[in-house]
């Protein structure tokens, strides 16, 4: 009887244990969705749909997902101006052949989830990346996330557990033609700070330049970076600066998907100035009017030499006469 007892409670002992680990680490996997305003649209019409990250009571702050996009919609682009990814590792890059959109980036200072102003104690999901898309054909087809990754801010990059959802969307029959532009935008990105690096890791340890920025409307479209008196070149970050010794100034420009540009400088580290300039143009001027004067100085004294000469000559043939 006491067998069957202490049978019936270890059995109970373990199972309630079982049930906390369980709950635990369900309530501890961070969860990647989708969501939109509608799940129907029209031929020709745009629409946006959110990748979100709720971290589940977790600090997260790397995210890596490959997005599945349905045929029956065109892939436009997409828009990180709202993204609590502040570096990305991987920018977000679509392949047609595949229909997937793969993505990878680093959430500085790590993201337990945005607080909802209206119940602070309650913390809402955030934006991964926005896709711009529009309806192509009819039909109906489901966004999925065949791939998704998350990593904690606990100073070892631990691996947590991630959910992933999906989203069915409908195209219908009908045709809306309208305007192509999802953000009409005449506001330059965001002011950013680059910066010059060195790292024995990277480049054996030469010179990079660093940058990042977002743009609040139409979203980043490229940056280019323009060394001293050199051309504009198209440039990511990191970039390997051409002049190691920065005797130039290092400019970086911001472009959006709209044009709108940012300039942002980095002043010379070894500037060859003005007055370094006028300084070798003084000592050359002097230089050349010291030479001058001994050249004055010895044509002088030649010339009095040769006519000391001839009187001496002369003063010999009248005194011989």
């Amino acid at each position: 009887m006491m067998q069957t007892t202490l049978h019936k409670f270890s059995f109970v002992f373990l199972a309630v244990v079982f049930s906390v680990f369980i709950f635990a680490h369900t309530t501890k996997a961070a969860s990647i969705t989708f969501q939109t305003s509608s799940t129907v649209v029209h031929q020709a019409q745009n629409i946006s749909i959110d990748v979100l990250l709720d971290p589940q009571g977790q600090n997260v702050n790397t995210v890596s997902a490959t997005v599945a996009i349905p045929n029956d919609l065109d892939y436009v682009g997409v828009d990180d101006s709202t993204s609590i990814v502040g570096l990305w590792v991987d920018e977000p890059t679509f392949d047609k052949k595949s229909r997937t959109l793969v993505l990878s980036g680093i959430i500085p200072g790590g993201f337990t989830g945005s607080i909802d102003p209206f119940n602070p104690s309650e913390y809402k999901p955030g934006t991964i990346i926005r896709l711009l898309l529009r309806g192509h054909t009819a039909g109906s087809g489901l966004f999925s996330l065949p791939d998704v990754q998350a990593f904690l801010n606990d100073g070892l990059g631990t691996e947590t557990r991630v959910s992933s959802g999906s989203l069915p969307l409908v195209v219908d029959e009908l045709l809306q033609p309208g305007s192509l532009d999802f953000f009409p935008d005449n506001q330059a990105p965001l002011e950013f700070q680059p910066v010059v690096e060195r790292d024995l890791l990277l480049y054996d340890n030469q010179r990079v330049l660093i940058f990042n920025t977002k743009d609040k409307g139409s979203g980043m479209d490229h940056y280019e970076v323009k060394e001293g008196n050199a051309s504009w070149v198209i440039a990511v970050s990191p970039y390997l600066l051409k002049d190691q010794e920065m005797k130039g100034d290092i400019l970086v420009k911001a472009v959006d998907r709209d044009g709108n540009e940012r300039i942002e400088a980095i002043p010379a580290a070894n500037p060859f100035n003005k007055w370094q300039i006028v300084g070798l143009f003084v000592v050359f001027i002097l230089l050349v009017v010291l030479t001058m004067m001994h050249l004055s100085h010895h044509m002088h004294y030649s010339i009095k030499k040769h006519i000391e000469k001839k009187e001496t000559e002369k003063n010999d043939v009248i005194s011989k006469v």
